[in-house]
C-alpha cells in the first residue's frame, strides 16, 4: 500500500512538473512575441524619428535659402 501510495505522489509530482513545464514554456513564448512586438515598434519609432529630423533639416535649408534670397533682392533694390 505504501509503494502505491509513494508511486502515486511521484505520478502527482512528475504531472506537476510538466504542467509547470507546459506554463513557463508558454510564458516564454508570450514573452518573445512581445519583446519582438515592442522591438518592432521601437524601430517604427526611430524611423518616424528620424524621418521628422529629416524633414526638419530640410525645412532649416529651405528656410536659409529663403532668407539669402531675400538679402540679396534688398540687395538689388538699394542698388
Amino acid at each position: 500500500l505504501e509503494a502505491e501510495i509513494e508511486e502515486a505522489h511521484l505520478k502527482a509530482k512528475e504531472e506537476m512538473m510538466q504542467g509547470i513545464q507546459m506554463a513557463k514554456e508558454v510564458a516564454q513564448k508570450e514573452l518573445c512575441d512581445q519583446k519582438t512586438l515592442y522591438e518592432n515598434r521601437i524601430q517604427a519609432l526611430e524611423r518616424e524619428l528620424e524621418e521628422e529630423n529629416q524633414r526638419k533639416r530640410l525645412q532649416e535649408v529651405d528656410q536659409q535659402k529663403v532668407a539669402t534670397q531675400m538679402k540679396e533682392l534688398k540687395v538689388a533694390k538699394m542698388e
